[in-house]
């Protein structure tokens, strides 16, 4: 007998960021599972969902989504719903409910997976995956209107889930420290890393070419404009190398503009050696890594740190934070630096940008570390999970 789950699908409705494609990528991993059959939805689409022959990209993905030619429809309705009119939230969640049981019931399912944060309300076996408590812990990095959805919603998605998983031990002791919550309901899986994530060739190489950009001869951030990233401290570090290492290689900070980035977009207005070329699509991003002199992800506080993990595997050398999440899985394999000393940062690049003998150590080790955390290990521990709920 198959394990029926059901997985809420409307993270990947718009351009695929951190929830969306752990989603892609958890929902691709369980339907290649011989025992496991995986619905996907959104509002009142329902689909059984068939796992790609190979990794694909957003559009193919987005492509594969119940709800035709509606779809894009409906992700502009939800955002101008909860941008405009909050106050309907509630209205919009109760009708959200309905629609779930309904198709629940349809298909069978079994157990709910809430990949991202806040389950539709239901009674049944119920899983949520935590990637961060930033919005708890910093609230200052975030929308008052986000902090207050957040604080409202996240308790009580906590105290009703079957299971929780965090894709860190440091998130899942931050949930173990904030809610009262059985130590043996929560369970740390870390992320794996998709199968285009490979050291460069040249088709790769080309890739960025088009981007205007060559390949070897930039230092790379991937991630949304926002505070937790330290953007500002890591674009003042770069500003202080020598000139000529800065030329040889620009930093290019990869995402969309996020929220409470004036000092960010100041700091890129006055800073010379500094590209900010908006969100790169699914597809270009895997040779935009693997083409990048280094990685570098000072960030203050992650739930995983994907990028790392992604660099790692196409061999790049990486520049992250020490007493981070992303330190438990590349603590040999990336140069590790105080993310709130600039000192510390600006001497970090200058290695990761130089130094050739530790860039040849990180280009061994990350891929052979990287090989062992796959999104197929994830699945079959969710798997596990899943079980647990029956």
């Amino acid at each position: 007998m198959k394990l029926v789950v059901a997985v809420n699908g409307r993270s990947l409705l718009g351009p695929l960021t951190g929830i969306g494609r752990y989603t892609h990528q958890v929902i691709d991993a369980l339907a290649r599972e011989p025992e496991v059959e995986v619905h996907v939805f959104y509002g009142p689409y329902w689909r059984r969902w068939q796992p790609a022959a190979t990794s694909v990209d957003a559009k193919q993905v987005q492509a594969r989504l119940p709800g035709g030619r509606w779809r894009p429809l409906i992700a502009q309705a939800r955002h101008v719903t909860a941008r405009m009119l909050p106050f309907a939230r509630p209205l919009v969640r109760a009708v959200e409910a309905r629609r779930f049981q309904q198709g629940w019931q349809a298909c069978g399912a079994m157990v709910y997976h809430e990949p991202n944060l806040v389950p539709v309300p239901h009674d049944g076996p119920t899983v949520i995956t935590l990637h961060d408590l930033s919005t708890l812990r910093f609230p200052q990095w975030h929308p008052h209107e986000r902090v207050a959805h957040v604080g409202r919603q996240l308790e009580r998605a906590v105290a009703s889930a079957s299971q929780v998983v965090t894709v860190s031990r440091l998130v899942r002791e931050e949930v173990l420290a904030r809610f009262e919550i059985a130590p043996e309901r929560v369970h740390a899986i870390h992320n794996g890393v998709d199968a285009r994530f490979v050291p460069a060739g040249e088709a790769e190489r080309e890739v960025v070419r088009r981007l205007g950009l060559a390949p070897g001869g930039y230092l790379l951030h991937v991630g949304t404009l926002e505070p937790r990233k330290n953007l500002v401290r890591l674009m003042r570090a770069h500003a202080a190398l020598p000139e000529a290492l800065r030329a040889s290689y620009p930093l290019v900070l990869a995402g969309m503009r996020g929220w409470l980035d004036d000092e960010i977009q100041t700091m890129l207005s006055r800073t010379p050696y500094v590209q900010a070329p908006g969100y790169v699509t699914d597809e270009s991003l895997p040779a935009l890594v693997a083409c990048a002199r280094g990685l570098a992800y000072p960030s203050l506080y992650e739930g995983f740190g994907l990028p790392v993990l992604e660099a790692m595997a196409c061999g790049v050398p990486v520049l992250t934070s020490s007493g981070t999440a992303m330190a438990e899985f590349a603590p040999s394999s990336a140069i590790l630096i105080d993310p709130h000393s600039e000192a510390d940062l600006q001497q970090g690049l200058a290695t990761l940008l130089q130094d050739e003998a530790r860039r040849q150590r990180m280009c061994e080790d990350g891929p052979a570390i990287a090989a062992h955390m796959s999104w197929t290990a994830h699945a079959r521990a969710l798997l596990a999970v899943y079980r647990q709920c029956l």
